[in-house]
């Protein structure tokens, strides 16, 4: 849920103070610790692949939330995750593998539809949830973080990116770390960003961020 003070007389004002480039509040649900999505079995001539057809994995922050991705063994494949954020748009990013240790996704996923692993070094790619949060809006600013009902420490903040989107730029509308949240209710009260939007051109998008890469 967002909510800003001209949310209180009607839903259809939510977004009214973010327009003014003025503060707003986020509700990112109950989240989980970090956990396993899926085990991938890749060898020389077999692809690691999951499709999840009209059932998708949904995630469960509230605005979505970034991957991480591991091998077993030293590899260096790519892998590509496709999926939706939390408005429907079609998202795709593709990680590179590091061996045995975890790659950090830097987009916010509300649903997976399909990961892929391409044949190469036998290797079991496992792809959990991260802790990288999804916002509603483009934030510049977090001003506060409640957990489960008290005042947190104010998490890192991953600004919006306002250039072009490719399969590895990080989210258009920014995401927020948190260093403890496994089963917290999580609330984040920020500062929207509406000073360098345009009507045209890679910068289209406005208050959401432009559109994210889906290929």
């Amino acid at each position: 849920m967002l909510d800003n003070v001209a949310s209180k007389y009607t839903p259809l004002c939510k977004y009214d103070a973010c327009v003014q480039g003025g503060t707003f509040k986020a509700d990112l649900g109950i989240v989980a610790a970090e956990a396993k999505i899926i085990d991938l079995t890749v060898t020389a001539t077999a692809a690691g692949t999951k499709d999840y057809g009209a059932s998708p994995f949904v995630l469960d922050a509230t605005y979505g939330r970034n991957i991480q991705v591991v091998a077993s063994t030293a590899d260096t494949a790519k892998v590509t995750v496709k999926g939706y954020d939390y408005l429907d748009q079609p998202v795709t990013e593709e990680l590179t593998l590091n061996g045995t240790t975890a790659v950090l996704g830097v987009k916010a996923f509300k649903k997976i539809c399909n990961i892929d692993v391409p044949a190469g070094t036998a290797a079991t790619v496992t792809v959990k949830t991260g802790s990288k949060f999804g916002l509603p809006v483009r934030c510049t600013q977090v001003l506060a973080t409640i957990e489960s009902g008290v005042k947190g420490t104010v998490g890192t903040l991953v600004a919006p990116v306002n250039t072009a989107q490719t399969a590895t730029s990080a989210d258009p509308r920014g995401t927020l770390s948190f260093s403890s949240y496994d089963g917290k209710h999580l609330v984040v009260i920020g500062v929207a960003d509406d000073s360098t939007f345009t009507l045209s051109g890679v910068e289209r998008g406005g208050l959401h961020g432009i559109p994210h890469y889906f290929a």
